[in-house]
């Protein structure tokens, strides 16, 4: 009888065959080295001279926090107004996010274009500024519109569609627009465990990069501020009128009073004692009420002080900035990889597209073979 074959003999086979297919490869890219070096200098050199006429960047970076209470200091003072009606709720925690999509907010990046702002001597607005260092007007001249354009005005709600486009353009130049492969001059993040904020402009020029991150940072920080304690400004806002209104009735209340008693010259009807005494209520009514608005308003100030966020900068961008370093032989040793990589894709794609050619071929012709 004869002896079955192992099985792994035709494992032992495919592994051999694999390892002379692979030893086949090997030649024929051997044969081509030449090529693969030049194609890798010639990459290796494209690579290098795109980093040598990159322009130069400078990156201004601000790091900030945000102080914020528990609002445990503040229970009792909250429960008394809570008694009247003038309670502001319970105190939230400060939104780290909030405050980085405000950052990329057209509302605060807006604000901060249209700051005036100096630099190199020449005091303009921000927007015009980045017009003018980054030559978008070259890259405008094109366009009829924005041929030659600059801001002359801030007045937002009445711009132009030439004004409006332009302001457009400009606020995806700032933070990026990931569709058209557009990376921002300007970047906001935080860290969480610390929760230390930053925002990092990252420019073409030393002093932009500075007064952008500046700017916004002032933007982003006085506009936050004023939205967290808007609702208590229009409490302390109330309390403070309705102080004034109960004063003043209480000074006529007075007045009227005094001059009753003056007109008396010591002689009184009982008409006249029964008004005297109806004033005299009045005025007791009155410091009583002023006295509960007072202290109303006296507490809700101390809220509204403590409620009030404080954004406290940890360091601030300083001239001089260090240019972003060219790493000349990272980008050499990128391109020549990058470009052996492709051609030798390219030589061993051509081989197995030849050898399946070849094979469909000799299929074709021994087929018309069997047939005559």
């Amino acid at each position: 009888m004869q002896e079955p074959s192992p099985p792994y003999a035709d494992d032992e086979i495919t592994l051999k065959e694999l390892i002379l297919k692979l030893q086949e490869y090997w030649h024929y890219l051997w044969a081509r080295k030449w090529y693969l070096i030049a194609a890798g200098l010639l990459m290796a050199i494209l690579f290098v001279a795109r980093a040598y006429f990159k322009p130069t960047t400078y990156t201004a970076r601000l790091t900030f926090m945000v102080n914020e209470d528990e609002g445990g200091s503040l229970g009792g003072a909250a429960a008394i107004l809570g008694q009247f009606g003038l309670g502001g709720g319970a105190a939230s925690e400060y939104n780290l996010d909030k405050i980085v999509s405000l950052a990329r907010s057209r509302r605060i990046v807006q604000q901060a274009l249209f700051e005036q702002v100096e630099i190199e001597g020449q005091t303009d607005y921000l927007a015009n500024h980045l017009i003018r260092i980054y030559e978008w007007q070259e890259e405008w001249r094109k366009d009829t519109l924005l041929q030659g354009f600059l801001f002359t005005r801030d007045s937002i709600p009445v711009f132009t569609r030439t004004e409006s486009r332009a302001l457009q353009i400009m606020y995806g130049q700032v933070v990026g627009n990931p569709e058209e492969n557009i990376n921002g001059l300007l970047s906001a993040s935080y860290q969480e465990e610390t929760g230390i904020l930053s925002l990092q402009a990252k420019t073409e020029h030393e002093g932009l990069a500075i007064v952008l991150t500046e700017v916004m940072y002032d933007k982003l920080s006085r506009f936050y501020i004023q939205q967290s304690t808007e609702k208590q400004k229009v409490t302390v806002t109330n309390l403070q009128q309705r102080a004034d209104s109960v004063e003043q009735q209480l000074k006529q209340a007075e007045y009227q009073l005094a001059q009753l008693q003056d007109n008396s010259q010591g002689f009184q009807l009982r008409r006249d004692q029964l008004q005297q005494q109806r004033l005299s209520r009045e005025v007791q009514v009155l410091t009583i009420l002023l006295g509960e608005v007072v202290k109303n308003l006296s507490t809700s100030e101390f809220l509204l002080k403590n409620a009030t966020p404080f954004f406290q900068v940890v360091d601030a961008p300083l001239a001089p900035i260090k240019a972003a370093s060219k790493s000349y032989l990272k980008q050499a040793v990128i391109g020549s990889f990058l470009g052996g990589f492709l051609l030798v894709l390219f030589f061993i794609g051509r081989k197995v597209y030849g050898e399946v050619m070849e094979g469909e071929l000799e299929i074709y012709t021994a087929e018309r073979v069997s047939s005559a």
